[in-house]
């Protein structure tokens, strides 16, 4: 939503594509605590920012004109006095050769079209279908899960336990002592989780 505001683009039209993991390209890819918008709020609106503006001048060279009498909206580029237009898609490559600018120019909050709206994710249909693959969906051959169960209070210390019953749920094939914790490793997700909740 964020980019898309300030690229000028109509949420109906984006996509996601999901960046591979490429620290070296687009450092570090994590997102917790509630962070991600709070910390990327203003990176994001400067790149839709100056991609907007390098489209922008991409139409300015090719029509020979000022880039101060064009402006973009609805993904393409509007020349003001005669009207003409270029899609985002006719000038994507040459605007891609472009410098990125320094003297980037956010849009004002009052000219808002998506940010501080209510629309609907356009993941939703991929998301309720299991489609995004995530790192819980790993799976390899003779690999087994393992969930953890810790003292029931911080500064509690584990002093000994009992695995007897635990080796006996289908599934279990080990449970191991890890330091001040208890881990379950078993063929499923659920056969640990048993053992955990016993």
């Amino acid at each position: 939503m964020i980019l898309a505001e300030e690229l000028e683009v109509p949420w109906d039209k984006v996509y996601v594509e999901m960046a591979p993991l490429d620290q070296a390209k687009f450092g570090a890819q994590v997102a917790g605590g509630s962070g991600a918008v709070r910390g990327r709020y203003l990176p994001i609106r400067n790149a839709g920012a100056a991609a907007r503006q390098m489209l922008i001048s991409a139409a300015a060279q090719q029509w020979g004109v000022p880039d101060t009498e064009c402006y973009a909206e609805n993904a393409f580029v509007i020349h003001k006095p005669s009207g003409k237009k270029l899609s985002y898609g006719e000038l994507a490559a040459k605007a891609a050769t472009l410098p990125v600018p320094t003297d980037i120019k956010l849009k004002d909050p009052k000219d808002f079209k998506i940010i501080g709206t209510r629309v609907h994710n356009i993941d939703n249909h991929k998301i309720i279908t299991g489609q995004p693959l995530y790192g819980i969906d790993t799976r390899r051959e003779g690999m087994l899960f393992a969930i953890v169960a810790r003292p029931p209070a911080f500064g509690k210390t584990l002093k000994s336990f009992d695995d007897t019953e635990a080796r006996k749920v289908s599934g279990v094939k080990n449970v191991v002592q890890a330091r001040n914790v208890v881990a379950v490793l078993a063929t499923s997700t659920w056969a640990a989780k048993k053992v955990v909740m016993f």
